[in-house]
């Protein structure tokens, strides 16, 4: 084949490189190895990659241009993140419901002692309403005898 180990779906790659923009990739590939439609035709939403490469494994790209350079006969693929790959998150996506459920059951109790506070607020209302009630003042001439009796007790 050739002296270049790196393959993308099958299609025999000259090098990635890193653009300067975040999530931009440049793919080099030879003329004399890989056709235009060669390269159209990888599936970049997953591409199969073989030997070493800086795409990262897992990631999704759309393929934003393709350009040729007569003088080096080569193309230069530009490639964008599409889909990032974030390896196995069952353990996450578990704990994350684990913890969801843990709160949609606080939320229950703060919601029940929420409405035992206001049934307790009624009660004490009522209550301080009866007392009100009960404690009518007594009439003048009453308060005048109590308060005389009062002092007669001190005196003797």
């Amino acid at each position: 084949m050739s002296k270049n180990k790196l393959t993308i779906d099958g299609v025999p790659c000259a090098a990635v490189v890193r653009s300067n923009a975040n999530g931009v990739y440049l793919a080099v590939f030879e003329r004399d190895l890989a056709s235009l439609e060669d390269i159209e035709g990888v599936n970049w939403a997953g591409p199969e990659l073989s030997g070493p490469c800086v795409l990262p494994d897992g990631y999704g790209f759309t393929l934003s241009g393709v350009s040729y350079s007569p003088a080096s006969r080569r193309y230069t693929a530009t490639l964008q993140v599409a889909r990032q790959y974030l390896g196995d998150v069952t353990g996450y996506q578990a704990r994350v419901a684990e913890l969801e459920a843990e709160n949609a059951g606080k939320q229950n109790t703060i919601r029940e002692l929420e409405n035992r506070l206001a049934e307790a607020d009624d009660m004490v209302i009522v209550l301080y309403e009866q007392i009100a009630a009960s404690a009518v003042p007594a009439p003048p001439d009453q308060e005048d005898e109590s308060a005389e009796n009062s002092g007669e007790e001190e005196q003797g």
